[in-house]
């Protein structure tokens, strides 16, 4: 499972670096293949770690916007 993992990783950064401009439309393969990483307690692949990053800033900043006043 954790060759398939991995692969599936390096496509779906070969996917994104095809036009990087639009990775947001990777981002539901991106959150999967980040959280599998994480069930398996595997390390993130760098690249990944940066998408990884910006997926979750852009959660804390939904839960900022979206706290009640």
């Amino acid at each position: 499972m954790k060759d398939e993992l991995m692969n599936t990783a390096r496509t779906l950064m070969d996917d994104i670096a095809a036009d990087p401009v639009n990775w947001r439309m990777w981002e539901d393969r991106l959150r999967q293949t980040i959280a599998m990483h994480a069930e398996y307690g595997l390390e993130l692949p760098a690249q990944l770690r940066v998408y990884a990053d910006w997926l979750r800033q852009d959660d804390d900043e939904d839960l900022f916007e979206n706290m009640p006043v």
